[in-house]
């Protein structure tokens, strides 16, 4: 599926659905090899670097090829009950902002209905995009750290159920951890090397999402341990 948003500083509201200009939003979930190759050709950018973004254990990082850059994340999401990451690409092109996901972007329509942003402003959308995974990460954390701290206190009472569910926690936790780590060295480099450029009003967000991501690595390394103390 593709939708192409659009919406500068002077619209009212967002466009979905819009016509194809510069400046657009090209969003495409669970894309055809039609659709790949579509974008591929219109925008000249790397088959191999678009294929990888299909790849369910593609890890964060980041690659710049003919001044394109193509940054690789993951994203946190429930499937049948459980909490697992899929990867998502960001592609800063000089014409377009582009996301491509294997799976179903389910943080899609909450950013829409809740955030401000304008799809002109590429490099400030990137950062609102990272801002909302890290708000879906801290959820999910949430919610472990409140089942894992009511078993702590009830010891006596442990099922083999739960010390399975542990070992599911123990994957969950990892796979966060991983994430947020990669992407934080990712989003270091990005700024250390000034292959984009922020503007003074975006340093507060850019500061919020370092401090944001250093909170959810610590809260996955605190996890990690009462998990394994239980155990």
């Amino acid at each position: 599926m593709k939708i192409i948003f659009y919406r500068n500083v002077r619209d009212k509201t967002l466009q979905e659905n819009a016509k194809l200009r510069v400046g657009s939003w090209i969003h495409l979930e669970e894309p055809t090899d039609a659709e790949l190759q579509d974008l591929q050709e219109t925008f000249k950018l790397d088959e191999g670097l678009l294929k990888d973004a299909l790849d369910l254990y593609e890890v964060p990082r980041m690659e710049v090829e003919d001044k394109i850059i193509y940054i690789f994340s993951r994203y946190p999401y429930k499937k049948k009950e459980q909490i697992v990451t899929s990867p998502i690409l960001f592609i800063v092109a000089k014409e377009v902002f582009i996301t491509i996901t294997k799976e179903k972007f389910s943080l899609l329509d909450p950013f829409i209905k809740k955030e401000r942003f304008f799809t002109t402003q590429k490099n400030k959308l990137l950062l609102q995009l990272f801002k909302i995974i890290n708000t879906t990460f801290n959820t999910h954390f949430n919610t472990i750290s409140r089942q894992v701290r009511v078993s702590s206190y009830e010891l006596e009472k442990i099922s083999n159920a739960q010390i399975i569910q542990f070992v599911v926690y123990e994957r969950i936790l990892n796979d966060f951890y991983m994430a947020l780590m990669r992407t934080n060295t990712m989003l270091k480099d990005l700024q250390n090397h000034h292959l984009i450029t922020f503007f003074d009003e975006d340093k507060d967000l850019i500061d919020d999402l370092f401090l944001s991501n250093d909170q959810l690595i610590q809260m996955s390394n605190e996890n990690l341990k009462s998990i394994v103390n239980i155990r």
